[in-house]
């Protein structure tokens, strides 16, 4: 079932959630007031009404590739990491993202719930037809034949008209308490997930590394510096040979 926690990265990594996350607003430092979603990863300023099929996949894609989500092998536990420009912003789209699952996954949930309970429904309508009819074999039955005692015969289809009305009670009241569990769940409210931990805005940036890009440059800037000077006294020490070289 879609609905079933195990399907939540899954959820979490498709297209319709992105999409569904299009038209969300977010403030940002570039645009400092509320934008589209779609707006801040695309660029695209133009009305909503207005976008393409290929916009809105485009974006989706995008915002796809700025979730990650991590299982916890030890426990059902899901860790969402959101990769953007702005703390803020990667927050707040977090949440946002937790709001969308939610939506979805009760969605899911709601649609097994009516498929189950139009199913027990019909079900309910052919036993309780099927234990009328059973009812009135037996009835018919018991007015047909007044003294059966004397008869093994009688007596044996006697119990099998006793077994099938039994039967079939049984089983409608089975469904029945199945309807009524059923009925439970679709007027809970309660959510479907729990957030251990509410998205913070990072304190520092994760990616690119500061240090590990600086630390990088030094190195890259030695090697050429040193290069560079090997070259040149090389060039001093063989000039004279190269325009011999050239004279030739």
């Amino acid at each position: 079932s879609l609905s079933s926690a195990e399907m939540f990265p899954a959820i979490i990594n498709s297209r319709r959630l992105s999409i569904d996350l299009l038209e969300y607003e977010f403030v940002t430092k570039k645009y400092n007031k509320p934008e589209k979603l779609i707006r801040i990863v695309t660029d695209i300023n133009v009305p909503p009404k207005t976008w393409s099929a290929s916009q809105k996949k485009n974006a989706a894609r995008k915002i796809s590739r700025m979730i990650s989500v991590t299982k916890n092998r030890d426990s059902p536990l899901l860790i969402i990491n959101v990769s953007a420009n702005e703390s803020q912003f990667a927050s707040d789209l977090t949440n946002s993202i937790l709001i969308v699952l939610e939506k979805i996954v009760s969605r899911f949930k709601l649609s097994n719930i009516l498929e189950k309970k139009i199913f027990i429904e019909n079900r309910m309508d052919e036993i309780s037809s099927d234990l009328r009819i059973s009812e009135e074999d037996l009835k018919v039955f018991r007015e047909s034949n007044r003294n059966i005692l004397s008869s093994p015969a009688l007596l044996l289809e006697q119990e099998r008209l006793l077994r099938e009305v039994a039967l079939q009670s049984e089983i409608y009241i089975r469904l029945k308490s199945e309807y009524e569990m059923v009925r439970i769940e679709e007027a809970s409210e309660g959510s479907i997930m729990q957030v251990l931990d509410q998205p913070e805005a990072p304190g520092f940036a994760v990616s690119p590394k500061p240090f590990r890009q600086n630390t990088l440059s030094i190195i890259l800037g030695i090697i050429f510096v040193f290069t560079f000077i090997l070259c040149k006294d090389w060039f001093l020490i063989n000039k004279d040979k190269i325009r011999t070289l050239n004279n030739k």
